[in-house]
């Protein structure tokens, strides 16, 4: 049974913040609009996991709402999970909102491939940087190369956590 937390927040709109983790591990994590759009979506694949039914929220992101291709991480893996595979998408709002100066989109996404911090916890873009440990511990801010800007994204995400009233149980923003 999942466990999913919704927050909202005024940024861009009203957006929905929405974290879903499985036996408390971080399995997906996404913003919508307030029609329900996705907007930034991110996933890992475990070994001996099955796909969640979360799929067609995939096939939606990659159809309607995103640019390039799924990115892979071509069995990246650290410790001893073996990341076979992870996936991750940013529309085009995002990537003017950061600055990046990527000449190609692939190169960028490539970059932004989840990666493992440990048994428990992911970085997404490398944008934030959140450590899960039966509470939220820490909200860390990444600066992308380049000089990127992420401000804006940082104080949605500082407001998040600030507002938040969880305080007990494992969760992960991004």
């Amino acid at each position: 049974m999942n466990l999913t937390t919704d927050l909202v927040q005024e940024y861009f709109g009203k957006l929905k913040v929405k974290v879903v983790l499985q036996n408390n591990i971080f399995r997906e994590a996404y913003i919508t609009d307030i029609n329900g759009r996705p907007l930034l979506f991110a996933m890992t694949l475990y070994p001996n996991l099955t796909i969640p039914d979360s799929l067609e929220i995939w096939k939606a992101v990659k159809d309607n709402y995103f640019i390039g291709e799924t990115i892979k991480s071509r069995g990246y893996s650290i410790g001893k999970i073996n990341i076979s595979q992870a996936q991750a998408y940013c529309p085009a709002w995002l990537l003017k909102l950061i600055g990046t100066n990527h000449s190609s989109y692939d190169a960028f996404a490539y970059d932004l491939v989840i990666q493992s911090l440990n048994n428990n916890s992911f970085i997404f873009g490398k944008i934030i940087e959140i450590i899960i440990d039966k509470s939220i511990k820490d909200l860390v801010r990444y600066k992308l190369e380049n000089n990127v800007k992420v401000d804006a994204l940082n104080e949605l995400l500082r407001d998040i956590y600030n507002k938040s009233k969880i305080n007990k149980e494992p969760i992960m923003f991004f």
